[in-house]
């Protein structure tokens, strides 16, 4: 499953993103621009934590906006493949409207 979900997003997605599988969790992580330098635009960004299923975060050298999308490891793959669409398309609505 993990093969085929990630060539599906990197066709999908049109770059390279993480995708890991830990004992609890799918993880998803890709960045999808850089880290604002307008304090306002920022907190807007960390905002959107706590009203999407998506997270916003900073990568570790903060020099870019990282988006992390997770779902239980028990997910069937069908679940997980309509969860990664769905935060393909937020990602790509974050891109649109910011950049």
């Amino acid at each position: 499953m993990r093969q085929k979900m990630s060539h599906c997003l990197s066709l999908m997605m049109g770059y390279r993103f993480i995708l890991m599988n830990p004992i609890i969790h799918w993880k998803c992580a890709v960045p999808f621009m850089p880290l604002p330098d307008d304090i306002l635009t920022l907190q807007h960004f960390l905002r959107l934590n706590y009203t999407s299923a998506v997270t916003i975060g900073a990568d570790a050298d903060n020099t870019a906006l990282v988006a992390l999308y997770r779902l239980p490891q028990t997910s069937t793959e069908e679940e997980a493949l309509t969860g990664f669409e769905l935060f393909i398309s937020n990602v790509k609505q974050l891109k649109e409207h910011y950049a």
